[in-house]
This record gives structure tokens, C-alpha cells and sequence, in this order.
């Protein structure tokens, strides 16, 4: 996917996958990481992003920050299933 959005946001219908950890509801958001895909000598580095439950499958995540135009991963902790996404 791509976005000329620099605070993209996603809403995620995950039946089986579980992007919260937490049992957190809309008023209680957890906090997530995502990775920066940097190509060169710099390593991934983490971007902060908010994960909302909006229904009993249906999330909301919101990235923290500006994020520079570049490659992006999103993956739910011990999951090997990846979202990627494009800023330009």
C-alpha cells in the first residue's frame, strides 16, 4: 500500500489475527511499535503507533508521529504475518 500521508492511519478487521495484546478498549488504547524499512548503512528503527479496538474484530491504528517518506512495517508481537506500507 501506499499514502502520501505522513500520519496514516489503518482500521484492521482481524478475526484471527489479534494486533492488541491487551484487552484495550476504545477508551484505553495500547501503544504498539512499527519499524522504519530503512535501506542503507542505518538500521530499522521502531515508530510509535495506537492501537485502538473499535469492535470485537475491527482495530484502529494510528501512527504517533510524522513519518518520513520511506517503507514501513506493521507485525503483532510473535506473528510472523507483515504489513507493509509505502510513504512517498
Amino acid at each position: 500500500m501506499k499514502t502520501p500521508l505522513s500520519l496514516p492511519i489503518f482500521l484492521l478487521k482481524a478475526a484471527k489475527l489479534a494486533p492488541n495484546a491487551s484487552n484495550s478498549s476504545s477508551s484505553n488504547p495500547r501503544t504498539a511499535a512499527a519499524r522504519s524499512c530503512s535501506r542503507g548503512r542505518n538500521p530499522p528503527t521502531a515508530i510509535r503507533v495506537e492501537v485502538t479496538r473499535l469492535d470485537s474484530d475491527l482495530y484502529r491504528i494510528e501512527v504517533g508521529e510524522s513519518l518520513e517518506p520511506g517503507e514501513y512495517s506493521l507485525s503483532p508481537e510473535g506473528s510472523s504475518q507483515v504489513f507493509c506500507f509505502q510513504v512517498f
